[in-house]
């Protein structure tokens, strides 16, 4: 299973997640401009490797999850239930370390709010 996957996996099959939105507006990167809000979309930014003497010792993959709402409140309250969800992810073979939990405001364009968590998941 790739990572891309596996987390696609914790976001659907988290009762406290889909509560809040639908599985089917949960999407890896793609098109997603259309979709009703609130949705999330699912991405891996790349990897890092950490060099050692002699070598490479892990990599370090960086994956970024983006909330879109129509309420700063509504973007937050998910972001609350995926931090949670991909925290406990071990179960589901992925170890997450959060690193960026941004809310970015209103987008007069979008018309919404958005919200970016981006977590390191080694190898």
């Amino acid at each position: 299973m790739t990572l891309t996957e596996s987390v696609y996996k914790v976001l659907t099959t988290t009762a406290a997640i889909t509560a809040l939105v639908p599985a089917a507006r949960i999407k890896p990167d793609g098109k997603w401009q259309n979709l009703v809000h609130p949705y999330i979309v699912h991405q891996p930014l790349g990897a890092t490797p950490t060099l050692i003497h002699g070598g490479v010792s892990a990599i370090k993959r960086q994956y970024q999850i983006s909330i879109v709402g129509d309420t700063e409140a509504e973007v937050e309250a998910i972001a609350i239930v995926v931090r949670a969800a991909l925290g406990n992810a071990v179960a589901q073979g992925i170890h997450t370390i959060l690193e960026y939990d941004l809310y970015l405001g209103y987008s007069d364009e979008t018309e919404s709010h958005g919200w970016n968590l981006t977590f390191s998941i080694p190898d």
